[in-house]
């Protein structure tokens, strides 16, 4: 009798139906494993983190790839939203409030009352800037009270990298989507002090550690200030707010003071907006 040419499956063997079942098991349990991983990144935002990518990577224990893909996924899906430092925070999905637009009546009921005590405070021209594209649009100004106060209606559109509330709105963009803003060159301004992609990158990275930015003689001759984000209850940037000084009342060691004057007036206007939003979507009040 011939012996038989049948060969045993062996270890190595990658197409049976044994193989193919371990295979599919393995992508499954893949699967799972990239779910919880997924779930765990909706927690930690959920629960008011803000991740890096590095910071993520370490939470999941893979590698700092893996966990970019995860958060961009998320960001896809509105369950993430990116700052401009390029961190991570819960997006519209994990919020209780629909996402809606701000309409006139939002800043006639939330941020102007806070403008109008801001101006009263400081008695300097307070300007409110949105962001369109890489341009600033006026969207309500207030003259100062104080003598030879900035002109609140000089301009109503501006550059936005030639103001400190433009480059804090700007601040809020991830680079790639700044310099694709600008990717055919920077409107001419007179008095502009930033003449290059790679110098504004660096102003908008100090504006993310700061939280704010200033401006001395660039939008307005003879005239410096500060600027500041507004985000709405899902961390969206939707205004800017102006603080203009003339030169000859604006002083270095003001620049504190100025800020935290500022600061108060955006975490107000902030939690006014949210307070609206709530009142609106729980309770119907109009």
């Amino acid at each position: 009798m011939r012996p038989s040419t049948a060969v045993a499956p062996s270890a190595a063997d990658t197409t049976g139906p044994a193989a193919a079942g371990a295979e599919k098991a393995l992508h499954a349990e893949s699967g799972l494993d990239s779910v919880r991983r997924a779930l765990r990144l909706v927690k930690a935002l959920q629960e008011g983190e803000t991740l890096a990518v590095k910071q993520a990577s370490e939470l999941l224990g893979v590698a700092p790839a893996s966990a970019h893909r995860l958060l961009t996924t998320l960001k896809l899906e509105g369950f993430a939203a990116q700052t401009g430092d390029r961190r991570y925070r819960a997006g519209a999905q994990l919020s209780p409030l629909k996402p809606r637009p701000m309409t006139s009546d939002d800043f006639k009921a939330t941020v102007w009352p806070v403008i109008t005590e801001l101006q009263e405070s400081v008695g300097e021209t307070i300007h409110v800037w949105a962001r369109r594209g890489s341009l600033l649009h006026l969207v309500y100004s207030m003259r100062g009270s104080a003598s030879g106060s900035v002109p609140h209606d000089a301009f109503s559109r501006i550059p936005a990298y030639t103001t400190a509330s433009g480059r804090a709105l700007l601040a809020e963009l991830p680079n790639e989507q700044v310099q694709d803003l600008h990717k055919r060159g920077f409107l001419p301004w007179r008095d502009a002090k930033i003449t290059s992609i790679s110098a504004l990158k660096r102003r908008l990275s100090s504006i993310r550690r700061e939280g704010f930015e200033t401006t001395v003689e660039e939008a307005m001759q003879g005239t410096s200030g500060l600027g500041i984000c507004i985000h709405d209850p899902w961390n969206r940037p939707v205004l800017g707010i102006g603080l203009a000084v003339p030169n000859r009342r604006f002083a270095r060691a003001d620049v504190s003071r100025l800020h935290d004057v500022l600061e108060d007036s955006r975490k107000r206007a902030e939690k006014e907006l949210t307070r609206l939003y709530v009142e609106r979507q729980f309770f119907g009040e109009e």
